[in-house]
């Protein structure tokens, strides 16, 4: 067998395996359709197909040098469609590892509404439950207070997780079936990350050794942190402007990065299966309310206003029941 020969049978195998390692990723990902999944499996069979039918065919002519030249358009087309194979599989091994790492749910189907709570740890202070409607596309977040008094004790003393989002849920008269915590230690590895957000701050104040202005804010890791620490409504800022830079170009050049800073920052409870059906209908195209929750403010606490919370109580009502 000539070498030339060879080397394009080395290349063939090499990129049919990329193939391979690319559609095995794609199934993983959960997020297309079986339909896709499966047209995109033909189309890597029929590359490869066609690829190995140019190298292993019998030769048309006995001219040593024309037998050598066809094999370089398949080594070409073979290194191409391997690299391309290869790039794309390793984007979606990374998202995988970081969905598995993010997502808690397991063998959870879509549902058209949701009840999420929204929490913290470890020294940002955003607590809020969400109502979140498919069919209407309409969210309503309703923050809540670090430390508003909950049957006698004020919300910072439940545990993060489940004793907490059962806390917020009795407050507001609804059942938070989800939930997504956000770590402090993984936003501030976000942000630093990133190089960076910029975040646009209604006014002034101190947070430690940390000045503040009205206005927009460049922070680095430590600096959101602090800044996110101050209020439910920093808190909410801050991780608004990590999601908008996560969504911007700066993710398209630095994807690897991107997807750490997300596994740091946040867990769930969502399923890829109610991650697909969200992300197919579009979260950006949500009608959004947001509300937050008064009360008065006490050595013991903050004593939820009833008023507000009456109100919390229609905005996740409505929003659940379609309105």
């Amino acid at each position: 067998m000539q070498p030339k020969k060879i080397i394009a049978a080395a290349l063939w195998a090499l990129m049919t395996a990329a193939l391979i390692y690319l559609v095995i990723e794609l199934a993983r990902f959960g997020l297309f359709s079986g339909m896709i999944t499966a047209v995109i499996g033909v189309i890597c069979a029929g590359v490869s197909a066609l690829i190995a039918w140019r190298v292993f065919k019998k030769d048309a002519s006995t001219d040593f040098s024309y037998r050598r030249r066809r094999y370089t358009g398949p080594m070409i087309a073979a290194v191409i469609v391997g690299f391309i194979a290869l790039g794309a599989g390793h984007v979606l091994a990374v998202t995988n590892r970081t969905m598995d790492a993010v997502l808690g749910g397991r063998g959870k189907t879509a549902a058209k509404t949701y009840t999420v709570a929204l929490m913290s740890e470890g020294g940002t202070a955003y607590d809020a439950v969400a109502a979140v409607n498919t069919s209407t596309k309409k969210i309503a977040v309703v923050t809540v207070p670090s430390d508003v008094l909950i049957n006698g004790a004020p919300l910072s003393q439940y545990n993060v997780g489940k004793d907490a989002a059962n806390a917020m849920g009795s407050l507001l008269g609804v059942s938070a079936n989800r939930r997504v915590i956000l770590k402090a230690s993984g936003l501030k590895t976000a942000v630093d990350t990133m190089d960076g957000v910029k975040v646009t701050s209604p006014e002034s104040f101190t947070v430690g050794l940390y000045n503040f202005t009205a206005g927009t804010n460049e922070l680095n890791g430590t600096e959101a942190l602090a800044f996110a620490s101050h209020s439910t409504a920093c808190a909410e800022l801050v991780t608004s402007a990590v999601v908008d830079k996560m969504t911007s170009g700066w993710a398209a050049t630095h994807y690897t990065d991107a997807m750490t800073a997300v596994s740091q920052m946040m867990t769930t409870d969502f399923s890829r299966s109610e991650l697909k059906s969200l992300m197919g209908k579009g979260l950006s195209s949500y009608t959004r309310e947001a509300y937050a929750v008064t009360g008065t403010a006490s050595a013991a606490g903050t004593a939820p206003d009833a008023t507000s919370v009456s109100a919390a109580k229609t905005r996740l009502e409505n929003v659940l029941k379609g309105q």
